[in-house]
C-alpha cells in the first residue's frame, strides 16, 4: 500500500508517501527516506527513492516513508528563501507526525547526498530516535583544523562550497550548516548507532577523508561504475538496490 500524505507545518505542507504492507499502527520504526538536493523533483534520482521504499516495504516488511522537504518537489515554500534549519525542521515535523499520530518514534534514516549530511545532523541531535543510518554518497563538509584536511586540499576542493567528493561542489549556502564550527565528519564520531555508506565508484573521494570515515567503524561499500546519483549503469542501480536490502537487515 502506498499513502499519499500532507504534514500542516507552520511553514506550509509537506508532502510525501508512506509505503506500507499492514496498518500503519502495527510497526515500531519507519525507514525514512532523506532525498539530495533538488533531487525530490520529478527528475534525477527520484525513482531511486521509489525503488528502494518498493524494496524495502515489499522484500523487508518494513514502513518506508519518502517525503519532499520544504521548497522542494510537491511541498510548500520558495527554493530561494530555503535554509538548512529549514530542511532539518521538514524532517522534525515528519517525526512529530509519525510520534502523534501512530506512535512511532524509532527511525532509519536512508540518506542521499544532501540527505545523508542532513540525517547525520537529526542524530546526533536525536540519538534517541535513530537506530541506523544508510548514506548515500554522502556530500559532506570539511573544515581546516579538524586535521582531515590540508590547505592545499581544501582549496582545490572549495568552489562555494565542498564535499567530501571531488567534483561535486554545493553553490548554496543552505547545503551545509554554516552555523556549526565543527565539520560533518567530526559528528559522525559522535553517532552510536550503525552506520553504513554506499560510495558510487565515479565519486572521488579524498584519502584522508575515507580513512577518517572507516576509523569511526562506518562500513564503506563501493558500488562499481555507480555516478553519484546511481543513474547510470543499470547495473549500478540493481547492485545498489540489492546491496541495501542486504544492509538493512544487518545490525
Amino acid at each position: 500500500m502506498i499513502d499519499f500524505v500532507q504534514i500542516n507545518s507552520k511553514k506550509g505542507y509537506i508532502r510525501g508517501t508512506v509505503h506500507h504492507n499492514r496498518p500503519l499502527s502495527d510497526y515500531s520504526e519507519v525507514s525514512l527516506i532523506l532525498h539530495g538536493y533538488l533531487s525530490s523533483n520529478r527528475i534525477g534520482p527520484h525513482r531511486l527513492y521509489f525503488q528502494i521504499a518498493e524494496k524495502l516495504s515489499s522484500q523487508r516488511d518494513v514502513c518506508v516513508a519518502r517525503f519532499d522537504c520544504l521548497a522542494m518537489g510537491e511541498s510548500d515554500g520558495v527554493i530561494d528563501e530555503i535554509t538548512f534549519d529549514d530542511f532539518l525542521y521538514s524532517y522534525e515535523c515528519i517525526f512529530s507526525f509519525f510520534k502523534s499520530t501512530y506512535d512511532i518514534s524509532k527511525f532509519r534514516l536512508i540518506g542521499h547526498c544532501l540527505g545523508a549530511n542532513l540525517a547525520i545532523h537529526l542524530a546526533v541531535k536525536y540519538p534517541e530516535n535513530i537506530s541506523k543510518l544508510i548514506l548515500l554518497a554522502p556530500s559532506i563538509n570539511l573544515k581546516i583544523g579538524d586535521g582531515i584536511i590540508t590547505k592545499k586540499q581544501y582549496d582545490e576542493l572549495s568552489v562555494s562550497g565542498y564535499t567530501l567528493r571531488k567534483g561535486l561542489y554545493a553553490d548554496r549556502s543552505f547545503f551545509f550548516d554554516n552555523n556549526s564550527s565543527e565539520s560533518v565528519l567530526s559528528l559522525l564520531g559522535s553517532i552510536n548507532v550503525p552506520i553504513a555508506i554506499f560510495e558510487s565508484e565515479k565519486d572521488e573521494y579524498v584519502e584522508s577523508v575515507k580513512l577518517k570515515i572507516t576509523s569511526q567503524m562506518c562500513n564503506i561499500i563501493e558500488i562499481k561504475d555507480a555516478d553519484h546519483n546511481f543513474l547510470e549503469p543499470q547495473l549500478a542501480r540493481v547492485e545498489l538496490l540489492t546491496k541495501v536490502l542486504m544492509e538493512y537487515s544487518m545490525r
